[in-house]
C-alpha cells in the first residue's frame, strides 16, 4: 500500500507509536493549517532534489513523493485520513493500544484506496469494457481472492 509502504522498516519509520498514528510535520500549526508528511532525514533522499541542506524531502510509503506535487497530496491526504480514523478508533475504543488502533486503521485505510482505485479511478482510466476484460470490475457482494502471495507488488 503507497500509504504505509511495502516493507515493515518503511512502515514502522512512518509510524509515531502513539495511538495508532502515523508520524506528521506540523510545519503550519501556528498558522491554523493542518499539518504535512513529516521530513525524510536519512539517507538515501531518493527522488529527492535538495537545494538546501537544512531542508528537507518528505518522508511517505513511495519514494516517488518528492517526484511529483499530486503524489504528495496524495500521501497527505491518506495520512491525515489515517490520523483522523485512528484518533476517532482510540476514542470508540479507549482499550485498544497503539498496535491495535495502528492496524485497524490501516485496515480501514487500506478498503479506502482499494474501494476509489476500483470504483472511481480505473473504470475512467480503462472504460468498462477493459474493466471487464480484465476482471477488475467491482462485485456487488462478497469480495474477490484472485490476490497471489508470491508477486512482488513493491516499487523499488
Amino acid at each position: 500500500n503507497f500509504v504505509y509502504g511495502s516493507n515493515f522498516r518503511l512502515a514502522d519509520s512512518l509510524r509515531s507509536l502513539r495511538g495508532g498514528l502515523l508520524k506528521t510535520a506540523p510545519v503550519f500549526d501556528a498558522r491554523g493549517l493542518k499539518p504535512l508528511l513529516p521530513p525524510k532525514t536519512f539517507q538515501p533522499d531518493d527522488g529527492c532534489i535538495r537545494t538546501n541542506p537544512d531542508k528537507y524531502c518528505f518522508l511517505a510509503g513511495d519514494n516517488r513523493v518528492n517526484e511529483q506535487l499530486a503524489l504528495g497530496v496524495l500521501h497527505t491526504m491518506f495520512l491525515r485520513e489515517h490520523n483522523r480514523l485512528a484518533s476517532e478508533l482510540a476514542a470508540a475504543n479507549p482499550h485498544w493500544d497503539d498496535e491495535t488502533l495502528y492496524q485497524e486503521t490501516r485496515h480501514i485505510v487500506a478498503a479506502l484506496v482499494q474501494h476509489i482505485t476500483y470504483s472511481e479511478f480505473l473504470p475512467r482510466l480503462l472504460g468498462d469494457l477493459n474493466m471487464r476484460r480484465f476482471g477488475l470490475e467491482l462485485q456487488p457482494e462478497g469480495y474477490s481472492d484472485d490476490y497471489d502471495p508470491d508477486v512482488d507488488a513493491s516499487v523499488p
